[in-house]
Protein backbone atom coordinates (compact mmCIF):
# COMPACT_ATOMS: atom_id res chain seq x y z
CA UNK A 1 0.00 0.00 0.00
CA UNK A 2 0.87 4.07 -0.69
CA UNK A 3 0.70 6.02 2.03
CA UNK A 4 -0.46 9.81 1.53
CA UNK A 5 -0.29 12.15 4.05
CA UNK A 6 -1.58 16.00 4.10
CA UNK A 7 -3.27 18.30 6.31
CA UNK A 8 -4.56 21.21 4.12
CA UNK A 9 -7.34 21.08 1.20
CA UNK A 10 -4.59 22.03 -0.68
CA UNK A 11 -2.31 19.01 -0.04
CA UNK A 12 -5.39 17.05 -0.80
CA UNK A 13 -6.24 18.49 -4.12
CA UNK A 14 -2.66 17.82 -5.43
CA UNK A 15 -2.22 14.30 -4.24
CA UNK A 16 -6.43 13.23 -5.35
CA UNK A 17 -5.45 12.96 -9.52
CA UNK A 18 -2.43 10.35 -8.61
CA UNK A 19 -3.66 8.40 -5.68
CA UNK A 20 -6.60 7.78 -8.05
CA UNK A 21 -4.37 5.67 -10.05
CA UNK A 22 -2.15 4.56 -7.34
CA UNK A 23 -4.55 3.38 -4.92
CA UNK A 24 -3.55 3.55 -1.02
CA UNK A 25 -4.77 5.79 1.87
CA UNK A 26 -4.84 9.25 3.12
CA UNK A 27 -3.48 10.21 6.59
CA UNK A 28 -4.76 13.73 7.56
CA UNK A 29 -4.33 15.05 11.05
CA UNK A 30 -6.79 17.31 10.55
CA UNK A 31 -10.61 16.70 11.27
CA UNK A 32 -12.25 18.83 8.69
CA UNK A 33 -9.77 17.54 5.82
CA UNK A 34 -10.90 14.16 6.81
CA UNK A 35 -14.86 15.33 6.59
CA UNK A 36 -14.15 16.83 3.36
CA UNK A 37 -12.57 13.89 1.81
CA UNK A 38 -15.34 11.27 3.17
CA UNK A 39 -17.91 12.78 2.59
CA UNK A 40 -16.45 14.95 -1.10
CA UNK A 41 -14.43 11.67 -2.23
CA UNK A 42 -16.00 8.07 -0.37
CA UNK A 43 -13.59 6.57 -2.65
CA UNK A 44 -10.54 7.41 -0.47
CA UNK A 45 -9.54 5.17 2.35
CA UNK A 46 -9.13 7.91 4.92
CA UNK A 47 -8.30 8.10 8.38
CA UNK A 48 -7.52 10.60 11.18
CA UNK A 49 -4.04 10.08 12.85
CA UNK A 50 -0.43 12.07 13.51
CA UNK A 51 2.52 12.25 11.26
CA UNK A 52 4.62 10.11 13.72
CA UNK A 53 2.17 7.32 13.29
CA UNK A 54 2.38 6.88 9.23
CA UNK A 55 4.81 3.62 9.21
CA UNK A 56 1.96 1.60 11.11
CA UNK A 57 0.41 2.00 8.18
CA UNK A 58 3.31 1.05 5.76
CA UNK A 59 6.91 1.10 6.69
CA UNK A 60 8.34 1.60 3.42
CA UNK A 61 6.80 3.97 1.61
CA UNK A 62 4.37 7.49 1.87
CA UNK A 63 3.82 9.99 -0.41
CA UNK A 64 3.92 13.75 0.80
CA UNK A 65 2.67 16.88 -0.88
CA UNK A 66 4.14 19.10 1.78
CA UNK A 67 7.04 19.84 3.35
CA UNK A 68 7.19 18.58 7.22
CA UNK A 69 9.83 19.03 9.55
CA UNK A 70 9.56 15.55 11.62
CA UNK A 71 8.64 12.22 9.56
CA UNK A 72 9.38 8.85 10.63
CA UNK A 73 12.81 7.43 9.72
CA UNK A 74 11.59 4.14 8.29
CA UNK A 75 9.33 5.52 5.52
CA UNK A 76 10.36 6.50 1.98
CA UNK A 77 10.07 9.74 0.99
CA UNK A 78 8.39 11.10 -2.27
CA UNK A 79 7.88 14.89 -2.88
CA UNK A 80 4.62 15.48 -5.22
CA UNK A 81 5.56 19.22 -5.55
CA UNK A 82 2.66 21.40 -5.06
CA UNK A 83 4.19 24.92 -5.88
CA UNK A 84 5.92 25.65 -9.18
CA UNK A 85 8.17 28.39 -8.23
CA UNK A 86 11.36 27.98 -6.37
CA UNK A 87 9.41 29.56 -2.95
CA UNK A 88 12.29 30.21 -0.23
CA UNK A 89 10.04 28.70 2.50
CA UNK A 90 10.25 25.48 0.75
CA UNK A 91 14.66 25.59 0.92
CA UNK A 92 14.45 26.45 4.50
CA UNK A 93 16.46 23.64 6.48
CA UNK A 94 13.77 23.32 9.03
CA UNK A 95 11.58 21.56 6.33
CA UNK A 96 14.34 19.28 5.49
CA UNK A 97 15.91 18.66 9.43
CA UNK A 98 18.83 16.52 10.33
CA UNK A 99 17.52 15.33 13.62
CA UNK A 100 20.65 14.45 14.56
CA UNK A 101 22.71 17.21 14.47
CA UNK A 102 23.15 19.85 17.15
CA UNK A 103 24.16 22.53 15.09
CA UNK A 104 20.62 22.14 13.10
CA UNK A 105 18.45 21.97 16.36
CA UNK A 106 20.11 24.65 17.78
CA UNK A 107 19.61 26.99 14.72
CA UNK A 108 15.97 25.84 14.39
CA UNK A 109 15.23 26.38 18.15
CA UNK A 110 16.60 30.07 17.47
CA UNK A 111 14.33 30.69 14.33
CA UNK A 112 11.21 28.93 15.06
CA UNK A 113 10.95 30.39 18.78
CA UNK A 114 13.25 33.11 19.61
CA UNK A 115 11.41 36.44 19.62
CA UNK A 116 11.98 38.26 16.32
CA UNK A 117 12.84 41.75 18.50
CA UNK A 118 15.96 39.31 20.65
CA UNK A 119 17.07 38.42 17.08
CA UNK A 120 18.24 42.13 15.91
CA UNK A 121 20.67 42.52 18.29
CA UNK A 122 24.09 42.51 17.15
CA UNK A 123 24.68 39.25 18.91
CA UNK A 124 22.67 37.40 15.94
CA UNK A 125 23.92 39.84 13.38
CA UNK A 126 23.17 38.71 9.69
CA UNK A 127 27.47 37.89 9.31
CA UNK A 128 26.56 35.44 13.05
CA UNK A 129 23.49 33.66 11.41
CA UNK A 130 25.03 32.50 8.43
CA UNK A 131 26.09 29.49 9.23
CA UNK A 132 22.99 28.57 11.20
CA UNK A 133 21.45 29.08 7.47
CA UNK A 134 24.16 27.27 5.49
CA UNK A 135 23.99 23.71 6.69
CA UNK A 136 24.49 21.52 3.59
CA UNK A 137 21.25 22.26 1.63
CA UNK A 138 22.02 19.65 -1.11
CA UNK A 139 23.32 17.34 1.25
CA UNK A 140 19.72 17.50 3.41
CA UNK A 141 17.58 17.64 0.56
CA UNK A 142 19.10 14.79 -1.16
CA UNK A 143 19.25 12.76 2.25
CA UNK A 144 15.21 13.77 2.75
CA UNK A 145 13.85 13.13 -0.61
CA UNK A 146 13.88 9.67 -2.43
CA UNK A 147 12.50 10.94 -5.25
CA UNK A 148 11.26 13.93 -7.05
CA UNK A 149 8.50 14.55 -9.24
CA UNK A 150 9.01 17.57 -10.79
CA UNK A 151 6.75 19.73 -12.65
CA UNK A 152 8.93 21.14 -15.90
CA UNK A 153 11.82 22.61 -17.01
CA UNK A 154 11.91 25.34 -14.61
CA UNK A 155 11.74 23.66 -11.47
CA UNK A 156 14.34 21.18 -12.93
CA UNK A 157 16.96 23.89 -14.10
CA UNK A 158 16.65 25.53 -10.66
CA UNK A 159 16.73 22.31 -8.80
CA UNK A 160 19.75 20.74 -11.09
CA UNK A 161 21.39 24.48 -9.88
CA UNK A 162 21.00 24.24 -6.37
CA UNK A 163 22.70 20.61 -6.68
CA UNK A 164 19.12 19.16 -5.44
CA UNK A 165 19.24 16.17 -7.81
CA UNK A 166 21.42 13.26 -8.25
CA UNK A 167 21.22 10.86 -11.13
CA UNK A 168 17.94 8.92 -9.49
CA UNK A 169 16.47 10.80 -6.92
CA UNK A 170 13.75 12.94 -9.66
CA UNK A 171 11.84 11.99 -12.53
CA UNK A 172 9.74 15.12 -14.77
CA UNK A 173 6.65 13.84 -14.95
CA UNK A 174 4.50 17.15 -15.65
CA UNK A 175 1.26 18.88 -13.69
CA UNK A 176 -1.03 16.03 -12.65
CA UNK A 177 -3.32 18.36 -11.30
CA UNK A 178 -4.57 20.25 -14.99
CA UNK A 179 -5.07 16.68 -16.54
CA UNK A 180 -8.64 17.06 -15.62
CA UNK A 181 -8.72 20.50 -18.04
CA UNK A 182 -6.67 18.95 -20.56
CA UNK A 183 -8.49 16.08 -20.81
CA UNK A 184 -12.02 18.04 -20.64
CA UNK A 185 -13.23 16.20 -17.58
CA UNK A 186 -14.64 19.19 -15.94
CA UNK A 187 -18.29 20.62 -16.93
CA UNK A 188 -18.46 24.10 -17.42
CA UNK A 189 -22.70 23.83 -16.62
CA UNK A 190 -22.20 21.88 -13.26
CA UNK A 191 -19.90 24.18 -11.86
CA UNK A 192 -22.04 27.54 -12.68
CA UNK A 193 -25.23 25.50 -11.35
CA UNK A 194 -23.28 24.68 -8.36
CA UNK A 195 -22.21 27.73 -8.09
CA UNK A 196 -25.04 29.29 -8.75
CA UNK A 197 -23.81 31.81 -12.08
CA UNK A 198 -25.24 32.55 -14.92
CA UNK A 199 -22.86 30.69 -17.53
CA UNK A 200 -23.71 33.52 -20.03
CA UNK A 201 -22.17 36.35 -18.12
CA UNK A 202 -18.11 36.61 -18.28
CA UNK A 203 -16.91 35.17 -14.77
CA UNK A 204 -13.88 37.37 -12.91
CA UNK A 205 -11.64 34.94 -10.24
CA UNK A 206 -10.03 36.87 -7.94
CA UNK A 207 -7.67 34.79 -5.99
CA UNK A 208 -5.13 36.59 -3.71
CA UNK A 209 -2.48 35.13 -1.98
CA UNK A 210 -2.21 34.59 2.02
CA UNK A 211 0.19 37.42 3.94
CA UNK A 212 3.50 35.22 3.77
CA UNK A 213 6.55 34.36 5.14
CA UNK A 214 8.35 37.44 3.71
CA UNK A 215 8.94 40.76 5.92
CA UNK A 216 6.10 42.56 3.53
CA UNK A 217 2.56 41.14 3.24
CA UNK A 218 1.95 39.85 0.04
CA UNK A 219 -1.25 39.29 -0.33
CA UNK A 220 -3.71 42.69 -2.31
CA UNK A 221 -6.47 41.73 0.37
CA UNK A 222 -6.31 44.40 2.82
CA UNK A 223 -5.00 47.11 0.45
CA UNK A 224 -6.91 46.56 -2.75
CA UNK A 225 -9.71 43.33 -2.37
CA UNK A 226 -12.36 45.32 -1.21
CA UNK A 227 -12.30 48.09 -4.27
CA UNK A 228 -11.64 45.04 -6.43
CA UNK A 229 -15.21 43.93 -5.44
CA UNK A 230 -16.50 47.02 -6.17
CA UNK A 231 -15.22 47.28 -9.73
CA UNK A 232 -17.11 43.97 -11.28
CA UNK A 233 -20.05 44.86 -13.07
CA UNK A 234 -23.52 43.75 -12.20
CA UNK A 235 -23.43 42.30 -16.13
CA UNK A 236 -20.39 40.38 -14.77
CA UNK A 237 -19.61 37.66 -12.31
CA UNK A 238 -17.38 37.77 -9.73
CA UNK A 239 -15.86 34.88 -8.02
CA UNK A 240 -13.44 35.50 -4.69
CA UNK A 241 -11.07 32.59 -3.71
CA UNK A 242 -8.35 33.67 -1.48
CA UNK A 243 -5.97 31.22 -0.43
CA UNK A 244 -6.88 28.82 2.34
CA UNK A 245 -4.37 29.85 4.56
CA UNK A 246 -6.49 33.11 4.86
CA UNK A 247 -9.18 31.65 6.43
CA UNK A 248 -6.74 29.14 8.17
CA UNK A 249 -4.88 32.18 9.85
CA UNK A 250 -8.08 34.31 10.76
CA UNK A 251 -6.28 36.74 8.37
CA UNK A 252 -7.21 40.41 7.73
CA UNK A 253 -11.07 39.97 10.02
CA UNK A 254 -11.94 43.32 9.33
CA UNK A 255 -11.42 43.45 5.59
CA UNK A 256 -12.94 40.24 4.59
CA UNK A 257 -15.95 40.72 6.92
CA UNK A 258 -16.67 43.62 4.24
CA UNK A 259 -15.54 42.05 1.21
CA UNK A 260 -18.14 39.23 2.69
CA UNK A 261 -20.78 40.99 2.98
CA UNK A 262 -20.51 43.32 -0.14
CA UNK A 263 -20.36 39.58 -2.02
CA UNK A 264 -23.68 38.83 -0.40
CA UNK A 265 -25.37 41.84 -1.39
CA UNK A 266 -24.73 40.81 -5.35
CA UNK A 267 -26.26 38.15 -7.17
CA UNK A 268 -23.77 37.15 -9.07
CA UNK A 269 -21.07 37.38 -6.66
CA UNK A 270 -19.94 33.86 -4.76
CA UNK A 271 -17.47 33.45 -2.21
CA UNK A 272 -16.47 29.38 -2.31
CA UNK A 273 -15.72 27.17 0.53
CA UNK A 274 -12.07 27.57 1.77
CA UNK A 275 -12.11 23.37 0.49
CA UNK A 276 -13.15 24.09 -3.09
CA UNK A 277 -10.66 23.06 -5.64
CA UNK A 278 -9.22 26.62 -7.65
CA UNK A 279 -8.74 24.83 -10.73
CA UNK A 280 -12.52 24.32 -11.72
CA UNK A 281 -13.10 27.94 -10.66
CA UNK A 282 -10.05 29.00 -12.77
CA UNK A 283 -11.54 26.26 -15.86
CA UNK A 284 -14.89 29.06 -16.24
CA UNK A 285 -13.00 31.93 -15.54
CA UNK A 286 -12.09 34.66 -18.35
CA UNK A 287 -10.01 36.72 -16.18
CA UNK A 288 -8.07 36.08 -13.35
CA UNK A 289 -6.94 38.56 -10.96
CA UNK A 290 -3.92 37.66 -8.30
CA UNK A 291 -1.41 39.32 -6.48
CA UNK A 292 1.63 37.14 -5.85
CA UNK A 293 0.42 34.13 -6.00
CA UNK A 294 1.67 30.77 -8.21
CA UNK A 295 -2.37 30.59 -9.20
CA UNK A 296 -1.18 32.97 -11.82
CA UNK A 297 1.26 30.16 -13.09
CA UNK A 298 -1.49 27.50 -13.11
CA UNK A 299 -3.45 29.43 -15.26
CA UNK A 300 -0.97 30.04 -17.56
CA UNK A 301 -2.12 26.99 -19.75
CA UNK A 302 -5.78 28.26 -20.67
CA UNK A 303 -4.53 31.33 -22.54
CA UNK A 304 -7.02 34.09 -20.60
CA UNK A 305 -6.09 37.30 -19.32
CA UNK A 306 -4.03 38.01 -16.04
CA UNK A 307 -4.93 40.74 -13.79
CA UNK A 308 -1.85 41.93 -11.58
CA UNK A 309 -3.21 43.59 -8.35
CA UNK A 310 0.27 44.97 -7.23
CA UNK A 311 0.24 47.25 -3.80
CA UNK A 312 3.63 46.62 -3.25
CA UNK A 313 5.71 48.44 -5.75
CA UNK A 314 9.24 49.09 -4.64
CA UNK A 315 9.12 47.08 -1.49
CA UNK A 316 8.64 43.48 -3.85
CA UNK A 317 10.19 43.66 -7.15
CA UNK A 318 13.10 41.83 -7.17
CA UNK A 319 13.48 40.49 -11.03
CA UNK A 320 14.87 37.03 -9.74
CA UNK A 321 11.69 35.98 -7.69
CA UNK A 322 9.49 34.11 -10.61
CA UNK A 323 6.47 36.09 -8.56
CA UNK A 324 7.56 39.45 -10.35
CA UNK A 325 8.85 38.42 -14.04
CA UNK A 326 6.11 36.11 -15.25
CA UNK A 327 3.98 39.77 -14.67
CA UNK A 328 4.51 40.50 -18.38
CA UNK A 329 2.31 37.78 -18.97
CA UNK A 330 -0.59 39.80 -17.45
CA UNK A 331 -1.65 43.25 -16.72
CA UNK A 332 -0.33 44.83 -13.83
CA UNK A 333 -3.11 47.53 -11.63
CA UNK A 334 -1.70 49.50 -9.20
CA UNK A 335 -3.99 52.26 -8.85
CA UNK A 336 -7.33 51.16 -7.39
CA UNK A 337 -9.14 53.91 -9.41
CA UNK A 338 -8.11 51.79 -12.65
CA UNK A 339 -8.77 48.88 -11.77
CA UNK A 340 -12.66 48.96 -13.54
CA UNK A 341 -11.35 50.09 -17.27
CA UNK A 342 -8.66 47.28 -17.05
CA UNK A 343 -10.78 44.51 -16.27
CA UNK A 344 -12.83 45.66 -19.33
CA UNK A 345 -9.85 46.21 -21.57
CA UNK A 346 -8.57 42.47 -20.46
CA UNK A 347 -12.19 40.83 -21.57
CA UNK A 348 -12.03 42.98 -24.79
CA UNK A 349 -8.64 42.00 -25.77
CA UNK A 350 -8.35 38.31 -24.71
CA UNK A 351 -5.51 37.34 -27.10
CA UNK A 352 -3.30 40.35 -25.43
CA UNK A 353 0.22 38.72 -24.28
CA UNK A 354 -0.62 35.31 -25.41
CA UNK A 355 2.46 34.43 -27.30
CA UNK A 356 4.81 35.55 -23.47
CA UNK A 357 1.93 33.07 -21.65
CA UNK A 358 2.57 30.09 -24.26
CA UNK A 359 6.64 30.98 -23.54
CA UNK A 360 6.55 30.71 -20.00
CA UNK A 361 4.14 27.71 -20.48
CA UNK A 362 7.13 25.99 -21.92
CA UNK A 363 9.15 26.32 -19.21
CA UNK A 364 7.31 25.92 -16.43
CA UNK A 365 4.68 22.59 -17.56
CA UNK A 366 6.58 19.54 -19.27
CA UNK A 367 4.12 17.89 -21.44
CA UNK A 368 0.32 19.21 -21.58
CA UNK A 369 -0.94 16.33 -22.58
CA UNK A 370 -3.13 15.20 -19.94
CA UNK A 371 -0.87 12.42 -18.97
CA UNK A 372 0.69 13.97 -15.78
CA UNK A 373 -0.77 12.03 -13.32
CA UNK A 374 0.02 8.62 -15.21
CA UNK A 375 3.63 9.56 -15.11
CA UNK A 376 3.59 10.49 -11.71
CA UNK A 377 0.94 7.07 -10.58
CA UNK A 378 4.26 5.15 -12.69
CA UNK A 379 6.88 6.59 -11.65
CA UNK A 380 5.71 5.73 -7.82
CA UNK A 381 4.87 2.28 -8.21
CA UNK A 382 8.10 1.71 -10.00
CA UNK A 383 9.85 2.99 -6.95
CA UNK A 384 7.55 1.20 -4.41
CA UNK A 385 7.72 -2.25 -6.30
CA UNK A 386 11.89 -2.20 -6.72
CA UNK A 387 12.23 -0.50 -3.48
Amino acid sequence: MIVYFATTSVEFNYILPILKKTGGCLITESKSLYNFVTSQYPFVKCYVDKMCNLSNYHPDVLILAGNYAWVPKKVKLVQIFHGLTDKRSIYQKRNFKDPHSLLFLTSCFIESYLPKWFRKFSLVSDELWKPFKQLELDKLIKNRYDLLCLVGKHMKEKFKDLNLLTDTNWKLVGFPRLDCVINNELSREEIFKDLKLDPTLPTILYAPTWRGHQKVNLSSIPYMGLEICKSIDDDMNFIFKPHPCVKQHNEFPETMRKIEQYIKKHQNFVNPDAFTDIISLMYISDLLITDFSTVAIEYLPLDRPILFADHLGEKYDDPDLVEIWIRDAGEIVRDTNEIKSMIRGCLDNPSERSKIRQSYRDCFFYALDGKASERAAKVILEFENNK
